[in-house]
């Protein structure tokens, strides 16, 4: 039903990739995320929540960066820095992204624009660059209904292994060595809802979630066209309670399990296309 909508969004939908390390550790942890290229220009799309991450990596290098210029001083001691900075263990420290297979070469400029309201971002790669992708989305001018099949498409497993701890530096990053592919996955589901009012519909539902990593990918249906951005995951309790008895090391116990329907949450297309226009960003619409 969607093979070729899958093959053809494909070239449009990209992945941003995130590593952090916390305090104490040396291990790097990674993650994913999704864009969407709108124009050769290098306008992007994704949700506000993710072009944040550049904003949490910038402060949280900048104060790492303060912390180790004063350890490195002698005058205070690690443990007097740690209460200095209120570092604990689990916190992140270091924070790095990267736009993968995005664009070649390197941009005089990255912009961010949020919007005021909506989980909605747009990313102008400025300058100096060449887009890795001359297909673009087709946006769609009308309302999804209730009862429409239509697909996800993310990057929400990390299969990517190109990261390091620089012990010298004490620095983490992404490497060249490793394996370099994380494919993308897709994940179909029927609209079950609108979301917002009559007068203002600014979104919509979906029978399926969006798995953490499809956030500011496409969804679309079966011809390719792009009704919305996948943006979050709603749990509704389903007020059903399951008892049963378990068996412990302190003996019989009982246990009870709850169960939740887990929901995707979409921005329109409506929306995403005003955004769009407000910010004089060229785009493909039917």
């Amino acid at each position: 039903m969607f093979v070729k909508a899958i093959k053809d969004s494909a070239s449009f939908t990209k992945q941003l990739r995130t590593i952090h390390r916390t305090y104490g550790s040396k291990e790097v942890h990674k993650s994913a995320s999704t864009l969407i290229v709108i124009n050769k220009d290098g306008w992007l799309l994704t949700a506000k929540h993710v072009a944040q991450n550049f904003q949490l990596a910038n402060a949280l290098n900048k104060r790492y960066g303060e912390y180790k210029a004063d350890l490195d001083s002698g005058q205070s001691t690690a443990e007097e820095l740690k209460e200095k900075y209120k570092y604990r263990p689990g916190m992140p420290i270091q924070f790095k992204n990267q736009f993968y297979n995005v664009f070649k070469g390197t941009p005089k400029r990255v912009q961010f624009i949020t919007h005021d309201t909506l989980d909605l971002a747009l990313i102008h790669i400025e300058g100096g660059v060449e887009m890795l992708t001359n297909e673009y989305p087709l946006f769609s001018e009308t309302e999804v209904e209730p009862g429409m099949m239509l697909c996800k498409l993310g990057y929400p497993f990390s299969e990517y292994s190109t990261i390091a701890y620089d012990p010298v530096k004490d620095d983490i990053l992404f490497t060249k060595e490793g394996h370099h592919q994380s494919p993308y996955f897709p994940l179909e589901g029927m609209v079950t809802r609108k979301v917002g009012n009559q007068q203002n519909v600014i979104g919509f539902e979906m029978s399926t979630p969006g798995i953490k990593g499809q956030s500011g990918g496409p969804v679309f249906d079966e011809q390719g066209v792009v009704y919305g951005m996948q943006s979050a995951t709603r749990s509704h309790d389903l007020d059903l309670r399951m008892k049963k008895q378990i068996m412990t090391q302190d003996g019989p116990a009982e246990n009870t399990s709850y169960a939740f329907l887990n929901v995707g949450i979409v921005i329109s297309s409506k929306q995403i296309i005003q955004f769009m226009r407000d910010k004089d960003v060229q785009f493909r619409s039917i």
